[in-house]
């Protein structure tokens, strides 16, 4: 713990940052497991922040810290999975992480998980039972978005007719048999 304050020290002093300085003591702090400090790690070596940019060992120090329960560090292993940053693309990966966090309670995460299951991505097939479910989740939380997400999902239900399918239905066979008269 006091290797990762005195990294936060010089990475956040405002004008009089020393990123170098920094780093050394987020290694320091990391390598005894130290999430927020293998997400640290993970953030300089993503921004080159006195490392250089490096991409592949971003997505190593953000998976490290995801391992240890870090919940930032989770999103963006998740992020580098989806993007392919510093590794080959794996939506299964993604997947994983997003859903991970998104159980630990990020919102954000939440809403991803939302968007994944309303569009059909990450391999995912479209599921709106379960969009919406994520979509409660994040609404619970305070997430706008997500709660217009979910009013608008109820006034759908509710304004739907009961037999609204078989109505659908009734048109296609009518269509048929006028094709068949035809």
């Amino acid at each position: 713990a006091e290797h990762y304050s005195l990294a936060n020290h010089y990475y956040e002093l405002g004008g009089k940052q020393n990123f170098k300085r920094a780093s050394i003591w987020y290694f320091r702090a990391a390598g005894l497991g130290h999430a927020k400090a293998q997400y640290k790690l993970g953030q300089m070596f993503f921004r080159g922040e006195g490392v250089a940019r490096d991409l592949k060992k971003a997505k190593t120090w953000f998976l490290k810290s995801a391992q240890n329960g870090h919940l930032r560090g989770k999103m963006s292993t998740a992020a580098m999975y989806e993007k392919g940053y510093g590794t080959a693309p794996s939506a299964r990966e993604a997947l994983r992480w997003w859903t991970d966090a998104a159980n630990q309670g990020s919102e954000v995460a939440q809403m991803k998980m939302f968007q994944v299951y309303s569009r059909g991505e990450l391999g995912i097939r479209r599921n709106m039972s379960k969009a919406r479910m994520w979509a409660n989740r994040a609404a619970k939380q305070g997430n706008y978005i997500a709660q217009m997400q979910s009013a608008k999902a109820k006034n759908n239900m509710s304004s739907a007719p009961k037999n609204a399918h078989k109505g659908k239905s009734t048109v296609a066979a009518k269509k048929k048999k006028s094709k068949r008269r035809g």
